[in-house]
């Protein structure tokens, strides 16, 4: 049998390959019962043998049954998963797996039990075993049930999902897989960022990627020289551009002559894209703002420069040279 799930399993996909790893535990489930009748019945053991014998094969057919269901429900999830189309990484696909995984547990559990009192051993005293290794488990991981909590919260709130743009804190990129115990981020650096789940849920995380308006708002610094009527025409004409632009929001934008600074006029231009993601942002942004520069050049409105900074060889009564 496992000769055969093998060769069937390696002319097809990962899926396949998982599937087949349930054949030892579906061949001694098939085989146990065969072997305690053949003992039985047909070698004729008796007596003290028999007993020793037959206890260790069902003890063997209860943990390979609790074997074959936790089995069973990684390959079930992961089929659900596949036929769905779902992403590997993506919080519908962690609570599939973690749903099934809570019904293995509990069809373990009750498999043991069941099995320990075909067995002669007192179901409550497994229970109680199980109950106080529960706690003492709990006590020694209380970070790591933390952290299963948190992440639970988030793959029932949903607050972000794989792909998504978030920044948790300084820690800004893109959602790449939210796990049992953390989440990781891939950065605008490419390096990977896990952030615990626990910390994850105490923290404030701005989502970028749910944004259905970007904002773009940025300030033109003109020279003083620049005669008050030329500003206002430049003015409107940004206006206009922006007003007629497909994908600027037509209700709100803002575009004013706002201030006098230190080395220029300061000229506001706030408005709002109506795009989908961050790459047409990013692209409509730059042509926008190329249309202002072409603007700015064909009404030969000059941009002011700030002040250098006096460098040593500016400053007076000094001579690098001598010095040298």
């Amino acid at each position: 049998m496992r000769r055969i799930v093998t060769a069937w399993a390696s002319r097809g996909s990962e899926l396949r390959k998982q599937w087949s790893r349930l054949a030892s535990a579906v061949t001694l489930l098939v085989l146990i019962p065969i072997m305690v009748h053949v003992f039985a019945a047909n070698l004729r053991l008796s007596g003290y043998v028999l007993e020793i014998t037959t206890l260790s094969l069902w003890a063997i057919f209860t943990l390979t049954l609790t074997w074959a269901v936790w089995l069973g429900s990684h390959v079930l999830a992961e089929s659900v998963v596949s036929s769905q189309q779902l992403l590997a990484g993506s919080i519908d696909s962690q609570l599939i797996r973690l749903g099934l995984r809570l019904v293995a547990t509990v069809l373990s559990i009750t498999i043991l039990v069941i099995g320990a009192q075909q067995l002669g051993i007192p179901a409550y005293s497994v229970i109680a075993g199980l109950g106080v290794g529960g706690i003492a488990f709990a006590l020694a991981a209380k970070d790591s049930l933390a952290n299963l909590i948190g992440s639970l919260l988030i793959m029932f709130e949903k607050p972000f999902r794989v792909g998504h743009g978030i920044k948790v804190d300084d820690i800004e990129g893109i959602v790449e897989s939210i796990g049992f115990r953390s989440t990781r981020i891939r950065t605008f650096y490419n390096s990977l960022v896990s952030i615990p789940s626990n910390h994850l849920v105490n923290s404030t995380v701005d989502n970028m990627a749910m944004r259905k308006l970007r904002a773009v708002r940025t300030v033109l610094h003109i020279r003083y020289e620049t005669p008050a009527d030329k500003v206002e025409h430049f003015v409107e004409a940004i206006k206009q551009l922006v007003g007629k632009d497909p994908h600027t929001f037509k209700k709100w934008y803002r575009i004013r002559f706002d201030d006098f600074g230190e080395y220029g006029l300061h000229i506001l231009v706030n408005f709002l894209l109506d795009v989908s993601d961050n790459q047409i942002e990013q692209a409509e942004r730059q042509r926008i703002l190329l249309e202002i520069l072409r603007l700015a050049e064909t009404m030969d409105i000059q941009f002011a420069i700030p002040p250098r900074l006096p460098s040593v060889q500016d400053q007076p009564g000094q001579d690098l040279r001598s010095s040298s």
